[in-house]
């Protein structure tokens, strides 16, 4: 999935991030602590939706984001971690913006806004299970919908966005 950026030029403009919260998060350490868990692979999977409020002058966004970590020399999972975020926003309530431009903003504004929230889950869930901390990349707009070293985004949200609604 490729996002055009620019659809959501205009909301990034006019809203403002009011709150952020996690609403949902289901994860797995499927075998024993690794030592360096540098040395495995980790795939990245992010999607959810725009879910305008009642209100005309909020939006509530849920991205989904999901890792799963594997050692280099097998498929099976050493950790899989997914989550749902609610991101609360104001808007001008004159502003009215189009399903295309909040499909927009959902895929690139709202993830990068999530991120430190998700790369924190991320290293201190990874510690409670036992495993070193795994440090997620920094989270760049111009890679939204394209292949990262490392990290995959994927059209089809993970399961879990049908939960979070």
């Amino acid at each position: 999935m490729t996002v055009d950026i620019s659809k959501a030029a205009r909301l990034m403009k006019v809203v403002e991030l009011k709150g952020v919260r996690l609403v949902a998060a289901d994860m797995k350490s499927g075998t024993l602590p690794v030592e360096d868990i540098a040395e495995a692979t980790a795939d990245f999977n992010f999607g959810g939706g725009a879910i305008p409020s009642s209100v005309s002058d909020k939006l509530l966004l849920h991205p989904v984001l999901e890792v799963i970590v594997r050692p280099t020399d097998s498929t099976d999972p050493i950790v899989t971690i997914h989550a749902t975020f609610e991101l609360h926003y104001s808007i001008p309530a004159e502003t009215a913006p189009s399903q295309e431009e909040l499909t927009a903003f959902a895929a690139s504004n709202a993830i990068f806004n999530v991120w430190p929230y998700w790369r924190e889950f991320i290293q201190a869930t990874c510690i409670r299970m036992g495993h070193p901390p795994l440090l997620l990349p920094v989270f760049r707009l111009e890679n939204v919908g394209q292949r990262l070293k490392g990290v995959q985004s994927s059209e089809k949200a993970p399961e879990r966005a049908e939960q979070a609604s």
